[in-house]
């Protein structure tokens, strides 16, 4: 058993309880944690369902920001910032985040720039060999595919670009 707090599970609305149902269930299979996406709180369990992260009470969800689904990954190509779960959202944005292990807490990484999406994300899905293939559906009907950035698959002027923008800071998103 899952033990979410009394707080994500219901909320008092006009002095009735609100209970939540839970949106998305992924399990990490090398680790067996499980990514857990209850109304608009992202949880991350350990294998003998402790919990081990959740978001900050500072991130609010509402409206058209809201997650719709979510998945764990343990992509090592991914590894930076240690990814660790993908939420897809009702705007068709998609977001990657981190556990801060000292506060438990997830932290957010990065959202993807592309903005493919516009209307709710409903499914996710990391596949190939190494997972380095984001795959994502929506309501419309919609799918895309994220990739890694491969190095080796770069020409020369790429590799040069890139570096200057990883020395200087800067870049196009």
């Amino acid at each position: 058993q899952l033990n979410h707090s009394p707080s994500t599970l219901c909320s008092a609305h006009d002095g009735s309880a609100k209970c939540y149902a839970v949106k998305s269930v992924s399990i990490n299979h090398k680790n067996g944690n499980m990514v857990t996406l209850l109304h608009s709180t992202l949880c991350i369990f350990d294998i003998n369902g402790n919990l081990v992260a959740n978001q900050s009470p500072d991130v609010k969800f509402e409206g058209s920001d809201m997650p719709s689904c979510a998945i764990a990954t343990d992509c090592p190509e991914w590894m930076e910032q240690g990814i660790v779960a993908i939420s897809g959202h009702m705007n068709g944005d998609v977001r990657l985040w981190s556990i801060d292990y000292e506060s438990e807490l997830l932290v957010l990484r990065h959202i993807l720039p592309e903005h493919v999406h516009s209307c709710p994300i409903t499914a996710l899905r990391v596949s190939g060999d190494k997972q380095d293939t984001l795959l994502v559906g929506d309501k419309s009907g919609k799918m895309s595919a994220c990739t890694t950035l491969k190095l080796d698959q770069l020409n020369a002027s790429e590799l040069t670009s890139l570096v200057a923008e990883v020395q200087t800071g800067s870049g196009d998103g």
